[in-house]
């Protein structure tokens, strides 16, 4: 027992070092980045006074804008594209997508019972009773995708 005592007050010492360590570390590293940061602060520079210049000279050092005048047809159109964003999830996709597929089954099926049609256009339909309920569980399955 004193064994696990001494063991532990051992490490716990050596826990607290390196976190006293860990602490002294960290403000060095603040120190280190504040002076960085006014190192890389540009000077501050003073307002100087100007000397007042009089009118006339004012006015010469202003450069003189002449208007240019173009014509509309001169000026190219730019085309300007606005690209509009929809946004669409997964889920939503898919569902689209199910959706697609269903209908062009459908279209195939009304297509062949047409081409059935017109090629026997007045023979007797007998009807199976069994392998329409088979088609049925077929097409509109109990389960979704």
């Amino acid at each position: 027992m004193e064994t696990i005592l001494t063991i532990l007050l051992v490490v716990g010492g050596i826990l607290y070092k390196i976190y006293e360590n860990y602490k002294e570390e960290m403000e060095k590293s603040r120190k280190r980045m504040q002076e960085r940061m006014k190192q890389m602060q540009p000077p501050t520079p003073s307002p100087q006074p100007q000397p007042m210049k009089s009118a006339r000279k004012q006015q010469e050092a202003r450069p003189i804008a002449i208007p240019v005048e173009r014509r509309r047809e001169e000026i190219p159109n730019i085309p300007v594209y606005q690209p509009e964003v929809v946004e669409i999830d997964e889920v939503e996709l898919a569902h689209q997508q199910r959706l697609a597929r269903q209908m062009k089954q459908r279209q195939k099926q009304q297509q062949q019972q047409l081409v059935l049609a017109e090629e026997q256009p007045h023979a007797s339909v007998d009807f199976d009773l069994r392998r329409a309920i088979i088609q049925q569980a077929i097409l509109e399955r109990p389960y979704k995708d």
